[in-house]
Formats: C-alpha cells, structure tokens, sequence
C-alpha cells in the first residue's frame, strides 16, 4: 500500500470517482480508419528505425 504503482492506482481511482463527462465512441469510418492506421504505421516504423539506429550504433 505505500509503494509507489500503489500511488498510481489511488490517482487512478480519484480520477475515475471524479469523471463527470461520459461519450459514447463512435466507429471510424474507413476513410478515417485508414487515416488512424497509416499513423500508426507511421510511428511504428519510425520506432523500429530508431532501434535499428540504436543497434547499430552499439
């Protein structure tokens, strides 16, 4: 109860308890999803290119 992922939940739960503004989510449609998608991709591959740089450098 006092370690530090313990404060985590605590903030975690006074956030949920103060939440006062629900949204229903909506579906994307596809043109948005592939929007969504190729940002991933997006982020994906400069991720796997940041560790390939990282590697290499090693």
């Amino acid at each position: 109860p006092d370690s530090p992922q313990a404060d985590v939940y605590r903030e975690l739960a006074r956030r949920i308890a103060a939440h006062t503004e629900s949204k229903v989510p909506t579906a994307l449609n596809p043109r948005e999803l592939r929007e969504w998608s190729a940002g991933w991709a997006d982020q994906l591959v400069e991720i796997e290119r940041a560790a390939e740089h990282a590697r290499a450098a090693a």
